[in-house]
């Protein structure tokens, strides 16, 4: 029973699992079905919905000064769970607006003059990292890393941040920004 469990320790020999004998497992997690063991990969037990990082080019995003990478963008940041990070590699990104809406999302670029976002049209907040008005709603933890954010010389706000707790701005330009 679970007393010899607890006195004794055990290893992968002593362990049944639900695979075939002859399947090969490499770069495996052991986890469960409820009443079995069953080696998995990584990817199927924390799958992309629940990504910690997430790379922006790994959902189309160019940053090559041209291309509107709006949509991209904004599918790798609602892409990560609670506390996840979108990495934004060396280039210039063209987006009308981004929004965060999970707690601790991080936009963590590879430096600040090597990664912009740059207005490309539209008078929304470049990034808008908002909650609302009661407190249960509030978004917090969130953080923006190493980024260059350009207004292009066209109006609107590079950066909105009402009813965020706990958001940290570190290493980020705010430049080429008329306001509203």
């Amino acid at each position: 029973g679970s007393s010899a469990l607890q006195s004794r320790s055990i290893g992968v020999r002593h362990l049944r699992t639900l695979n075939a004998s002859n399947t090969q497992v490499k770069d495996f997690v052991l986890s469960n079905t409820g009443n079995e063991l069953i080696w998995k990969t990584p990817g199927s037990i924390v799958g992309p919905e629940h990504r910690l990082e997430v790379n922006v080019a790994d959902y189309g995003a160019l940053g090559d000064g041209v291309t509107d990478d709006t949509a991209a963008i904004q599918a790798a940041i609602d892409a990560t769970s609670d506390g996840g990070g979108v990495v934004l590699p060396r280039g210039v990104f063209m987006v009308r607006s981004l929004k965060i809406k999970k707690h601790g999302t991080t936009l963590v670029g590879s430096a600040r003059r090597g990664t912009r976002l740059v207005r490309i049209s539209g008078t929304e907040p470049l990034i808008d990292i908002s909650g609302t008005g009661t407190l249960d709603d509030h978004i917090k933890y969130c953080s923006i890393t190493n980024l260059m954010l350009s207004g292009n010389n066209l109006p609107g706000v590079l950066l909105r941040s009402y009813f965020a707790d706990n958001c940290v701005y570190r290493e980020v330009n705010f430049v080429h920004c008329v306001g509203t």
